[in-house]
């Protein structure tokens, strides 16, 4: 059964990153069903870890200081835990689990893969915030500036480009706040930002 949890762990990935991401769900809900063997063992530590995983996945586009992330771990951890034998299983999955999931973030991360949920989900809500935000039809204009990360993207954050205040994508690992990014692609509303290296990109 362990199979089927790092498929699920698979595919929850994928569908941050490939469409159809709504297919890729479905997959990763029936895979973890099958892994808590819910038609024996009852649906709540199930439900308690799919709860947890969704959260999870909030964070990554909906930029909280982490407190979407340490809920949806705790969520996510309660119904793991429950359905483990020893304490040092439940553990060592975990730790596992978080090993495998961001090694398959960062190999999308590198093969030029963006978060297909990113726009849809949290990019264009975020617009309506009142933070800062000032929008334009044609962005072009911004390929190659250079700004500074105001806080975390998780993919998403917002970014300072010389007091122009903007909502920016990650096309690599987690970007600290203060660091400095440059502008690669725009597409739409989109913005998308890789860190500055030495060489200025």
């Amino acid at each position: 059964m362990l199979f089927f949890f790092f498929l699920g762990i698979l595919l929850v990935v994928t569908a941050i990153f490939i469409r159809p991401s709504w297919l890729f769900g479905i997959l990763s809900l029936v895979s973890f069903a099958v892994f808590f063997e819910v038609w024996q063992n009852g649906w709540s530590d199930y439900l308690f870890f799919v709860a947890g995983i969704f959260v999870l996945v909030l964070e990554l586009f909906t930029p909280t200081a982490g407190l979407l992330g340490f809920a949806g771990l705790i969520l996510a951890g309660f119904g793991l835990y429950q359905s483990m034998l020893t304490l040092e299983y439940f553990l060592t999955l975990m730790v596992l689990a978080l090993i495998f999931a961001g090694f398959l973030t960062y190999a999308y991360l590198r093969g030029g893969k963006e978060p297909v949920m990113a726009g849809s989900l949290v990019l264009n809500l975020s617009l309506n915030q009142k933070s800062g935000y000032s929008s334009h039809d044609d962005l072009s204009n911004l390929i190659g500036a250079r700004g500074r990360v105001l806080n975390d993207l998780r993919p998403v954050g917002r970014v300072d480009f010389s007091g122009d205040f903007r909502q920016a994508i990650s096309q690599e690992d987690l970007i600290r706040a203060g660091e400095w990014v440059r502008v690669v692609k725009v597409s739409g509303a989109q913005i998308y930002v890789r860190k500055e290296v030495e060489d200025g990109y």
